[in-house]
C-alpha cells in the first residue's frame, strides 16, 4: 500500500481531522469508523484523492492499529470537510451477496463460513466453537457479513475481525469465533469516577409468560417440531402437554396474569412465541427455557454515561456499575462502545443486568458506621527547655526540645501538665557556617570559612524556617511514574500524541545503560522521546482534566539536542464551545538540562481538556530528548517542581506524623540542611 496523506487532531504539517467516532458492538463484530477530514482551497483536489471511497484508513491509537475500508464519504465544500464513514469488514464482506443455501448434514461452523467468504482474504482466527455442528439453511439472499452474523447466531457464538499488519502491509484478514467475547473482569465502574450518569428504564412490552415453541422441520416432513410430549418441570417453569406443548411459568402466572371477565374461562396465560433452528426437544427446552426466564419478567435496561472509557474494558467484558447514593450494584456486560476522541466523548451500552448486593457484609456496615460516629483525636505539639518540660510553651523561639501529646480530646494545646508530652531534643550546638556556591552545570559546592569545599556531611542547625515559601499545587497527575495510558488525569495516565515512540526512564536505574544521567529532580521517572521520521513531532499530554479561567504556568524539565525545537502547549480542547489552544517554541541552545516555562490564561473554565501538552517539534529521524518533573500550577511563576497532592495520598498519615513529631531547624546559609 501508498500513503495517500495523514491527519491527526493536532500534528502540524499534516491534515487535520475533526468529529471522529468509532464503534464497535457485540451483535455483529464490525468495527465503525467516522470522521471530518477538513481541507483548505488548495488541498481541496487533493483531500478528495485521499478519502475517496474504497481506499484504506490505518488508524493507530493507544498502541493499538486498527484497518478500515472507507464505505461512504460526503463532501462538502461551504464547511471544507469531507465526511467519511468506513468499516473494518470492508467491501469483501459487505458488498458480496451470498444466495440461498441449505446443508444437507450438520456441519461445523468453520465449514459455514469458509463457504461464505471464499475470495473474500478473510480466514478464520480464534474458533471457541469448533467441537459444535448445526443444520443450516437460508431461504433468501444476503451478504456475506449478515450471513456471517446469522451463522454465529446460531451457533450461539459471537465473532470480530481482527488484522495483522505489517509496517503498511495486510500479512492476515481474520474472523475470530468466540464461545462468548470478552473476560469477566468484574471492573468497577463507580457513579461520580468513570460514570457520568445512570439512567433505568423499564418496559413489559415484551412481556409473557407462556411460550408457544417451535423448532426446525425434521428431514422428510414439512411440520417443524414444538415440545408437545416433552417432559419439563423445574418447579416454576414446565411444559403442558394437555395443549400445544406451551411452556409456561407458575410465579410468572401469578404476579402478570391477564385480568379476566367473571365470565372467562381461560387461565390469564400472556402468550408470546419463540422458536429456534433445532430438531432436538431436549436443545429447545434448554433455549426456551433461558428465554421465558428473560421475558417473564419486566425489561430493565441501562443507560451509562461515562467520563472516560477505562483503556483495558473491551466489548464482551463483564463489569460492576455502582451507585452506592442509590444502593444500585449491578453486573453488566458491555456490549458496544463508542469513543470520540476529538470531542472527549466515551459511551458504552451495557446489557444482561443481573443486580448484585453492594458486596458489603452487615458487619462490615455496622463496624463503618462505629467509626463514622469515633470523636475526632488531636496532636499537641509544645517546647521547652529542657526534658523534663521546664519552661513549656507553645512557641519554638529559644527552645531546645520538642513535646508531642497523642490522642487528646481537643484541639486546644494545653500545657499545664508537661508530663503528658514525649519530649525530644531538637536543637544542638552552634555549627560551621558554610557558604553555597553553584556552577554552571547547577551542581551546588559548599564551602566553609576556611575555604575547604565538598565537606563530609554535616547537619547545620540554627534558626526556626519561619519564611519558608511553599511552592504552588502541581495541577497534572503521576507525574513522578509517568504512566502511559488512556484513563487520563484522573488516574495519573499519559497519552502519546504523534508519530515517534516513548519510554519511561527510572533515573535511579543502576545499569548505566537505560539511565538518564544528571537528572535535575531526583527519585522520579523521566520520558525519552525518540522521533521515527524525520520532520516529525512526538510528545505527551494529560486528557479529560479539569481547568479554571486563570493565569497558568506550565514547566519541564528538558534535555537534547543543540536547534531542537520544543513546544509547550499548557491546555488544548477541541470540542465546540470549549476550543482552547496556544503554545510556545522554544529551540535548545545547549545539550544540558534546561527549564521551559510558559504561562497562559484559559478562555473559560473547561470541565475536561487536554493539559500539558509537550511536543519534540519537527525533528530530525531517530532524534532522542529526554523529559523529567512535568508541572502545571496556577499562576505566573514556575515553582520548583512538586508532585500532584493526590499523588501522594496514600503516604500522607506517614507524613501527617512526621511533621507533627519534629520541628526543623537549620543554619542561616539560606536553611538548608546539607549532606554531601
Amino acid at each position: 500500500m501508498d500513503i495517500l496523506g495523514m491527519a491527526a487532531t493536532d500534528l502540524p504539517d499534516s491534515y487535520t481531522l475533526q468529529h471522529d467516532i468509532k464503534k464497535l458492538d457485540i451483535d455483529s463484530g464490525i468495527s465503525t469508523f467516522e470522521m471530518e477530514f477538513l481541507y483548505q482551497d488548495d488541498t481541496h483536489v487533493k483531500a478528495k484523492e485521499i478519502v475517496a471511497v474504497g481506499n484504506y484508513i490505518l488508524r493507530y491509537h493507544n498502541d493499538q492499529t486498527e484497518f478500515y475500508t472507507i464505505i461512504e464519504s460526503e463532501d462538502d465544500t461551504e464547511k471544507k470537510t469531507i465526511w467519511v464513514y468506513a468499516e473494518d469488514a470492508g467491501l469483501d464482506l459487505l458488498n458480496e451477496i451470498v444466495q440461498p443455501y441449505a446443508a444437507a448434514s450438520a456441519q461445523n461452523i468453520a465449514f459455514y463460513i469458509n463457504r461464505f467468504t471464499r475470495d473474500s482474504g478473510f480466514e478464520i482466527g480464534l474458533n471457541e466453537v469448533s467441537d459444535r455442528t448445526r443444520t443450516l439453511s437460508w431461504d433468501g439472499s444476503a451478504t456475506a457479513s449478515e450471513r456471517v452474523r446469522s451463522i454465529a447466531n446460531q451457533f450461539d457464538a459471537e465473532i470480530g475481525y481482527r488484522f495483522d499488519i505489517n509496517k503498511l502491509e495486510v500479512k492476515h484478514k481474520y474472523i475470530d469465533i468466540y464461545e462468548r467475547r470478552g473476560t469477566d473482569t468484574e471492573q468497577e465502574l463507580r457513579l461520580g469516577r468513570e460514570v457520568d450518569k445512570i439512567v433505568e428504564k423499564k418496559s413489559i412490552t415484551n412481556l409473557c409468560i407462556c411460550l408457544r415453541v417451535t423448532g426446525g422441520t425434521p428431514e422428510g416432513t414439512n411440520t417443524p417440531i414444538t415440545l408437545k410430549g416433552y417432559s419439563y418441570d423445574d418447579g416454576d417453569i414446565y411444559v403442558d402437554n394437555d395443549g400445544y406443548g406451551d411452556l409456561k411459568s407458575r410465579k410468572a402466572l401469578e404476579i402478570w396474569s391477564r385480568y379476566l371477565s367473571e365470565a372467562g374461562t381461560g387461565d390469564g396465560h400472556i402468550v408470546g412465541s419463540y422458536s429456534y433452528d433445532t430438531t432436538e426437544q431436549a436443545t429447545l427446552c434448554t433455549y426456551a427455557v433461558k428465554e421465558l426466564k428473560k421475558r417473564s419478567q419486566p425489561a430493565i435496561n441501562y443507560e451509562v454515561s461515562l467520563f472516560y472509557l477505562p483503556e483495558n474494558l473491551k466489548v464482551g467484558d463483564n463489569v460492576r456499575i455502582v451507585d452506592d447514593n442509590g444502593e444500585l450494584y449491578l453486573s453488566a456486560r458491555v456490549l458496544a462502545t463508542e469513543e470520540r476522541i476529538c470531542d472527549k466523548l466515551y459511551r458504552a451500552t451495557f446489557g444482561d443486568f443481573i443486580i448484585k448486593d453492594s458486596g458489603i457484609s452487615d458487619k462490615v456496615r455496622e463496624l463503618a458506621e462505629q467509626f463514622a460516629q469515633t470523636k475526632t483525636m488531636y496532636t499537641w505539639v509544645a517546647y521547652a527547655d529542657d526534658e523534663f518540660g521546664t519552661n513549656i510553651s507553645t512557641s519554638p523561639v529559644g527552645k531546645k526540645y520538642v513535646g508531642i501529646a497523642a490522642n487528646m480530646a481537643v484541639e486546644e494545646v494545653s500545657i499545664a501538665d508537661p508530663t503528658v508530652f514525649s519530649w525530644s531534643l531538637i536543637k544542638g550546638d552552634t555549627g560551621t557556617t558554610f557558604t553555597p556556591t553553584v556552577n554552571e552545570d547547577g551542581v551546588i559546592s559548599w564551602v566553609n570559612d576556611g575555604g575547604a569545599a565538598n565537606p563530609d556531611p554535616v547537619d547545620l542547625t540554627g534558626v526556626v524556617i519561619d519564611n519558608l515559601a511553599v511552592g504552588g499545587k502541581n495541577l497534572l497527575r503521576g507525574t513522578k511514574d509517568l504512566i502511559s495510558g488512556a484513563s487520563g488525569w484522573s488516574s495519573g495516565h499519559w497519552r502519546t500524541s504523534g508519530s515517534g515512540g516513548t519510554v519511561v526512564y527510572n533515573y535511579t536505574d543502576p545499569q548505566g545503560q537505560t539511565i538518564i544521567k544528571n537528572a535535575p529532580v531526583s527519585k522520579v521517572k523521566g520520558i525519552k522521546i525518540t522521533a521515527t521520521a524525520a520532520n516529525a513531532q512526538i510528545g505527551f499530554c494529560q486528557d479529560y482534566a479539569p481547568i479554571q479561567a486563570q493565569e497558568i504556568t506550565q514547566s519541564i524539565w528538558v534535555k537534547g539536542n543543540v536547534g531542537d525545537q520544543i513546544v509547550l502547549q499548557p491546555i488544548w480542547a477541541s470540542a465546540p464551545g470549549e476550543e482552547e489552544s496556544g503554545s510556545k517554541s522554544f529551540t535548545l541552545d545547549s545539550t544540558k538540562w534546561q527549564r521551559l516555562t510558559f504561562t497562559k490564561t484559559p478562555n473559560h473554565d473547561h470541565e475536561s481538556v487536554s493539559l500539558g501538552y509537550v511536543y519534540l517539534y519537527a525533528a530530525a529521524a531517530n532524534n532522542v530528548v529526554y523529559f523529567v518533573a512535568p508541572k502545571m500550577e496556577y499562576g505566573n511563576i514556575a515553582t520548583d517542581w512538586s508532585p500532584a497532592v493526590e499523588d501522594v495520598d496514600e503516604g500522607i498519615n506517614n507524613a501527617a506524623q512526621v511533621a507533627e513529631s519534629y520541628i526543623t531547624y537549620v543554619s542561616a546559609a539560606d536553611g538548608i540542611r546539607v549532606h554531601n
